[in-house]
């Protein structure tokens, strides 16, 4: 899979940056503040804010917002990347990305397929015999 707006190069050059790899690491298992980044990674909110731009941007990491009791806004930050496959071919390479998903996305997909699978006719519907009665006669 590509995106939109990058290269499989840009990919991996992002990749390649430690603190880009770190930063998924540490957002893996809950969303995550750029301030708590920055200390855990030992620099500064700017340098956070750069690495995590560049990984939304590939749509490593989801930005969720928050706003707390005071009305201050919050971003937060969690890795959405599950698995990543390189394959290199003769014309370069192939990026493969597997994204984790949340229960909405599993919800979701299971909606669709169950809303795509048709209409079902009464007699695969009803699984009890009908019992002759007529509902217009009472």
């Amino acid at each position: 899979m590509t995106g939109p707006d990058w290269e499989t190069g840009n990919l991996l050059d992002v990749l390649g940056d430690p603190l880009c790899r770190q930063t998924l690491v540490i957002a893996y298992d809950s969303q995550i503040s750029a301030t708590t980044l920055a200390n855990r990674l030992d620099v500064s909110p700017p340098t956070v804010y750069r690495r995590v731009n560049s990984l939304v941007e590939h749509e490593l990491i989801h930005e969720h917002r928050r706003i707390d009791a005071d009305g201050n806004h919050y971003r937060l930050f969690e890795a959405s990347l599950d698995h990543l496959e390189v394959t290199l071919t003769k014309d370069g390479y192939e990026v493969s990305i597997r994204h984790r998903k949340d229960l909405a996305d599993r919800f979701d997909e299971f909606w669709t397929a169950f809303a795509s699978s048709g209409p079902r006719s009464r007699t695969e519907r009803s699984t009890e015999p009908d019992s002759g009665t007529d509902p217009s006669s009472s």
